[in-house]
């Protein structure tokens, strides 16, 4: 078990993209119209299937740099230590963290999807939900004295009672390296959410 107010290891999963490029409908345009070409039809020694990228095309293939963080908005409880890294155009990223406090077990999962738009601006579609496992403690004495000794160090853990669904948020939000936050409200704790992110295409650079 993990220290008071400790955490432990956070999972990252990043999930692939369910984009697909190019369209259906544009390859079986180009098919027939390269069936209707005279070139086509005398044939090649390699047919060549050409097709346009647009600019946030090419602003897709390159990768977002996400930062994020997630604590206690009164204390030092931080479910989420402030970190950045390079996340592809569209991935869905999970981050999963459970942090001990002094009341039992909150368990964090945070989704995160950054997808490129025009001008250098970065699109982050995220949800946070939140789960609460809170120690068992009776109207009985004994109760009650075991978890002192605990809060002491002077006895173990108590028991936990069964997880509770006690905060699910979600929002979408623009930026352009520029810090966007949210309060979240959980097992009677304020947490602030902090997400930013920026392209690393070199057009949308700032300098």
């Amino acid at each position: 078990m993990g220290a008071m107010d400790g955490t432990e290891p956070c999972q990252c999963t990043e999930l692939p993209s369910p984009r697909l490029r190019p369209t259906c409908a544009a390859l079986v345009a180009a098919i027939l119209m390269g069936a209707s070409s005279p070139v086509a039809a005398a044939g090649t020694d390699r047919d060549v299937l050409a097709i346009g990228v647009t600019d946030d095309d090419r602003a897709s293939l390159w990768p977002v740099e996400l930062h994020l963080s997630l604590a206690a908005a009164d204390g030092p409880v931080r479910p989420l230590t402030p970190r950045t890294m390079l996340v592809r155009d569209g991935n869905r990223m999970v981050f999963d963290e459970a942090v001990w406090t002094d009341r039992g077990l909150e368990r964090f999962s945070l989704v995160v999807t950054p997808r490129h738009h025009p001008g250098g601006v970065v699109e982050l579609e995220w949800e946070l939900t939140v789960w609460f496992r809170p120690y068992t403690l009776r109207p009985d004495g004994d109760s009650w004295r075991h978890y002192l000794a605990f809060r002491a160090g002077l006895g173990p853990r108590p028991p936990l009672e069964r997880p509770v669904l006690v905060a699910v948020r979600a929002d979408i939000v623009r930026t352009r390296g520029e810090a966007r936050e949210a309060t979240i409200r959980a097992a009677g704790r304020s947490y602030r959410l902090v997400l930013a992110a920026r392209s690393t295409h070199p057009a949308d650079r700032p300098g």
